[in-house]
């Protein structure tokens, strides 16, 4: 059964004006929705009121209310209205990890820290009697801070598996001001429609079940079970994170982990790099049983407070993670789902050290009789010599002229900011930052001012991203808004940027009165890619027009961030003059 019967334009509970339907299952359909009172994005889950299982599924919309963690997207209403059942949620814009795993492996600390926050979660859910049950990576939400949002507890579970409680370990669940479930139009008095089976109609509705001990322990057997199903998935959602693999049954759009005698390969064996202490924690979820008689970790607890202590010793990972992995965290391709696991048993080659025996040196070639060839190489040596002499000495007395190169075509070098002809700096009247594909809109702005405050020690630094994409996969650039005060003929822009490597674009508003709020429809200047000769240098950038531009705004658009030696990314902006 599917809730087809929603258009944009339509207004649950009098203030959920729906917009975009942004999610699609064959029983569910998600929306983007205007909340008009609060003038706010929100997400709404339909399902069909008649569908078998609307009313576990607004059950288990009460019970997650009584989870008071941030990473779960909090419930804000939930009701049946005509021919539909909805869930209403927060709006949270970011990306989901399926996606992102899609494009390959995180590193093992950035790994270890997304899953902490995962079982961190679970574990509060679970001390109030409230289970997930269906976790995976497409139910994580990253969002361009690098924060987590855990989508559908307990509703997921509800919809899914109809013959387990949904979600709910106490009677009563606080309503938290949602709509107790109503029977289905046209039910008879006293149906249970819509109620799992084994669960009576006043379970589900929060009441207690005297002489009903066997629906008890249904009760109880299906939390547990749904407990066990937690932890495992936090197992696998570690695999997933440190591999790109997916050692579930579903089908996430993720290559299958592979196997071996019908056991599990471990993710050190699937791709080099995995640290061993965080492969133990895969192994000691999804071991059956762990290798080594480890102990299993059996509670949603215990799975966040090892992560902790990895977390606490990244040191000790990202050593080890850095010794192997390619530098400056950079991501590894996804594996090629046709083709055999990667690295399945690789075993890295020994340090090359002083004991280490030197490579047998190649034979020399035959000796041929032939001297001609050997005495004209001779004559072209001492020839070379000498001219090299003449050059030498012509640059030491001045003679020879120097020769300033121009960088600008080249993308791993430095500009130079030499002025051109006639350009002088002009007056910046103000700046701030400029993230209008951000959440909030705002980037770091109390640290504007060092960007244009004439000391270079000090800077206007972005966001962190995290480490999989530059700039999350979550937009196409961040930057900084230049005002001149009045429209003025610009010929250069000179930036001074630090922290490393940065590609970057000009954009000029040419006749505007009026500040951009998007790039989309600005002047490129040009388009430049830093490349400096250390990690962390600072680097001299300048970006030219042809023919000067007239315009009062201008913005620096940052679309591709250096690493910050965390496994993140992040840019900086220490000095900018514009010049015409």
């Amino acid at each position: 059964m599917h809730a087809d019967t929603l258009s944009p334009g339509t207004q649950l509970a009098g203030r959920f004006r729906i917009e975009d339907l942004v999610g699609e299952t064959p029983r569910s359909q998600t929306w983007r929705a205007l909340d008009r009172i609060l003038d706010r994005s929100v997400s709404v889950q339909v399902i069909a009121s008649d569908d078998d299982s609307s009313v576990a599924f607004l059950m288990a919309a009460r019970a997650a209310t009584a989870v008071d963690d941030p990473r779960f997207l909090r419930v804000l209403d939930a009701a049946r209205e005509a021919d539909n059942t909805y869930v209403v949620r927060e709006w949270a814009r970011g990306v989901a990890l399926d996606t992102v795993l899609q494009q390959g492996p995180l590193p093992a600390p950035r790994a270890v820290e997304l899953v902490r926050e995962v079982a961190e979660a679970l574990a509060a859910a679970h001390r109030v009697g409230v289970q997930h049950g269906r976790i995976d990576p497409s139910r994580i939400i990253v969002k361009h801070n690098g924060a987590i949002r855990v989508l559908g507890l307990a509703t997921d579970l509800a919809l899914h598996a109809p013959a387990t409680a949904p979600g709910t370990g106490a009677p009563g669940a606080p309503a938290g001001g949602i709509s107790a479930p109503a029977p289905p139009a046209g039910a008879p008095s006293g149906s249970t429609a819509g109620t799992s089976p084994g669960l009576s109609a006043a379970a589900a509705n929060g009441a207690p079940n005297p002489g009903g001990e066997p629906s008890d322990h249904r009760q109880a057997e299906h939390a547990e079970q749904a407990r066990q199903a937690d932890v495992t998935a936090l197992g696998r959602l570690l695999y997933a994170c440190l591999v790109a693999r997916w050692p579930g049954g579903r089908d996430l759009g993720l290559p299958s982990a592979p196997t071996e005698h019908g056991r599990l390969l471990r993710p050190r064996q699937v791709r080099a790099g995995v640290p061993p202490a965080v492969d133990d924690v895969v192994d000691r979820i999804l071991g059956t049983p762990p290798r080594h008689h480890a102990t299993p970790l059996a509670t949603a607890d215990d799975v966040a407070l090892v992560l902790a202590g990895l977390s606490d010793g990244t040191e000790t990972v990202q050593a080890y993670a850095d010794d192997v992995v390619t530098p400056h965290s950079v991501l590894p391709t996804a594996p090629d789902p046709t083709g055999p696991p990667p690295a399945i048993h690789q075993v890295l080659p020994p340090r090359t050290g002083p004991s280490a025996p030197s490579a047998t040196p190649d034979p020399p070639p035959p000796h041929t009789g032939a001297r001609l060839p050997v005495w004209v190489g001779v004559a072209l040596l001492v020839a070379l010599t000498v001219v090299l002499g003449i050059l030498v000495s012509q640059v030491g007395s001045g003679v020879l002229p120097t020769f300033e190169p121009d960088n600008r075509s080249a993308p791993s070098s430095t500009r130079s900011s030499a002025d051109p002809d006639g350009a002088k700096p002009l007056q910046i009247a103000a700046v701030s930052d400029f993230d209008p594909q951000g959440d909030d809109g705002a980037e770091n702005p109390d640290e504007v001012p060092a960007a244009h405050d004439g000391d270079p020690t000090t800077a206007w630094t972005t966001s962190t991203y995290l480490n999989f994409s530059a700039l999350g996969n979550l937009k196409d650039g961040v930057g900084l808004l230049i005002d001149l005060g009045q429209q003025r003929e610009v010929t250069t822009v000179d930036l001074t940027l630090s922290g490393g490597p940065t590609a970057f674009t000009v954009y000029a508003d040419p006749g505007a009165s009026s500040p951009p709020d998007t790039v989309d429809d600005l002047t490129a200047v040009d388009e430049v890619s830093t490349k400096p000769a250390a990690p962390d240098e600072a680097v001299q950038a300048s970006v030219t027009s042809d023919d000067p531009v007239r315009t009062r705004y201008l913005v620096v658009w940052l679309t591709d961030l250096p690493p910050n030696g965390e496994g993140d990314f992040e840019g900086s902006i220490a000095e900018m003059v514009v010049r015409g």
